[in-house]
């Protein structure tokens, strides 16, 4: 399970750290292109934009596993703890269901657009948009697999964490 969790962990940090890097570079060469020698390059924008977008899902999923999500736990701390605990699971397992239905419908999404040859409207990308769109299914499966996590846990008694990162859930960290 814990390596299962490192993976994960790396697709959450490893590769939105990348990502972002690469939005960094193209927009600094954007800036330095356009300001200092003269040339623009058409497609930098459209392309930080997507990877922004991309940064976002890694993110989300991320918020998910430390429990940092936008959440309201006001009712939570008005009921006894063994409630609060039944409460938490049954609203992990309705975010979890809801996180498995967005990964179908991404997954409809990007086989649509994939099938009609879909590409950006107005776009300087020569990138078919459905490359672009994967991103909502795997973004959601990310989710889905940190919430089943966390059910997982919630269930031995666990629960999710709280606070700080687990380092063994990130990149190169040590348990």
């Amino acid at each position: 399970m814990r390596a299962a969790k490192q993976v994960i962990g790396w697709l959450e940090y490893g590769l939105g750290g990348l990502i972002l890097l690469a939005g960094l570079v193209i927009v600094s060469l954007e800036i330095l292109g356009r300001g200092f020698l003269g040339f623009s390059l058409l497609w930098s924008e459209e392309l930080s934009r997507y990877l922004l977008i991309w940064t976002a899902y890694l993110g989300a999923a991320a918020a998910v596993r430390d429990g940092s999500h936008i959440r309201v736990e006001f009712l939570l701390q008005l009921l006894p703890p063994r409630w609060a605990h039944y409460v938490e699971m049954f609203d992990t397992a309705l975010c979890l269901l809801f996180t498995l239905v967005l990964v179908y419908a991404g997954y409809r999404l990007v086989e649509d657009s994939r099938f009609l040859g879909l590409s950006p409207t107005d776009s300087n990308l020569p990138v078919p948009i459905w490359i672009f769109q994967s991103i909502v299914p795997l973004g959601f499966a990310l989710m889905s697999l940190r919430l089943a996590i966390n059910l997982v846990q919630q269930a031995s008694g666990q629960g999710p964490r709280r606070g700080p990162p687990d380092p063994a859930m990130t990149l190169g960290g040590e348990p």
